[in-house]
């Protein structure tokens, strides 16, 4: 079994033959290992606009809502501030929220625990 294959007879080794090194192995994964964090940082930046997009476009009905609320809450303190003057409808409202675990406080109340 010491006979040579007959391509090895053919071409016989060399100097010149080329052989992957322990250096080409790290290079190659250093480059593969830059590229990917390459593509995920492109990839977060991308996502990062993407994200202030969205923040940017839900803002009017950010500032919507905030006007609701603010107007909520002025007609719930001046509902509970006519139900602690003896207005009984008012009363009604305010008994009816808080069965409903709404509490409504007049402006200026402190409010109850």
């Amino acid at each position: 079994m010491s006979d040579p294959s007959p391509a090895a007879k053919k071409y016989p080794a060399s100097k010149n033959d080329w052989a992957p090194s322990p250096e080409f192995a790290g290079l190659l994964g250093i480059i593969a290992l830059t590229l990917w964090l390459g593509f995920q940082v492109a990839s977060q930046i991308a996502e990062r606009g993407r994200l202030q997009a969205a923040w940017t476009a839900q803002e009017p009905q950010v500032q919507e809502s905030l006007r609701q609320r603010q107007q909520l809450q002025g007609l719930a303190g001046d509902t509970a501030a006519l139900a602690e003057g003896g207005n009984a409808n008012a009363k009604q409202i305010v008994e009816s929220m808080k069965e409903k675990g709404i509490t409504m406080t007049a402006p200026g109340a402190a409010p109850a625990k």
